[in-house]
């Protein structure tokens, strides 16, 4: 991640929400800039973290939790 943070980018189902502000904080701890892509909810985050298109994503338990269930996605923190 900081080694090549212009290439890390992560979904939010949306601005102003939640997982938008957890975003910014995360940025502002860990020291670096990174790329926020927000989306129209959760289900397209989650899509385009299986697909590889973004490199992580931030949304709800509830959202990540069945594809988590299927093998799809690791879930890497829960707050």
């Amino acid at each position: 991640l900081k080694a090549h943070p212009d290439k890390t980018s992560f979904g939010v189902p949306s601005n102003g929400t939640i997982p938008h502000f957890m975003g910014s904080k995360l940025e502002k701890d860990i020291g670096i800039p990174l790329t926020r892509v927000p989306y129209r909810g959760s289900a397209p985050v989650l899509n385009d973290i299986i697909g590889g298109h973004i490199s992580f994503g931030i949304t709800t338990l509830a959202d990540a939790l069945p594809q988590h269930r299927a093998k799809g996605l690791k879930i890497i923190g829960v707050s």
